[in-house]
């Protein structure tokens, strides 16, 4: 059963991690998801305006498509790692490992998909939109329209922004 937004079922969700029953005791939950699988648990720590403070848990891969964010983000992996799936401006994919500690900025034209999680959490820093989701389908780049964008728990697929 996936995880409702409310603060009482964060901690269930989150396991037996104590940054996650912490985080579920003082910040909204949110989970993010596709067809009923919670694949990133996010908690909101702060909203200025447009932009927003968030703590993420990695719970498994990205789904299947790379895809950008509406955002810039910066994001400070402090603990576990995972492998990042680039998508190159000439439709290649590059993979990289990312290990805990690490810190970078993500503009919103960088397509990626992130693979292969063990034990990642992150602080995430996002600022205003700055443009709609993408996503690549097949050999097609695919512009989500705002008003078809994910929504919140519940739908198929929940928003990262």
């Amino acid at each position: 059963m996936p995880p409702s937004a409310s603060k009482e079922n964060a901690s269930q969700s989150s396991g037996p991690s104590r940054v996650g029953r912490l985080a579920a005791r003082f910040f909204t939950y949110e989970p993010i998801g596709r067809r009923g699988a919670t694949y990133l648990d996010r908690w909101v720590l702060a909203r200025l305006g447009e932009r927003r403070l968030y703590l993420h848990r990695f719970r498994f891969d990205d789904p299947e498509e790379p895809h950008n964010h509406p955002r810039t983000f910066v994001s400070f992996l402090f603990r576990g790692a995972y492998l990042e799936e680039v998508l190159g401006p000439d439709g290649t994919i590059t993979t990289r490992e990312i290990r805990a500690p690490h810190v970078r900025r993500f503009p919103p034209e960088h397509a990626h998909r992130i693979v292969r999680c063990r034990g990642a959490w992150s602080l995430v820093a996002v600022g205003r939109r700055r443009q709609n989701w993408g996503f690549r389908v097949g050999d097609e780049w695919i512009v989500a329209p705002r008003s078809n964008e994910p929504a919140r728990s519940g739908s198929p697929a929940t928003s990262v922004d």
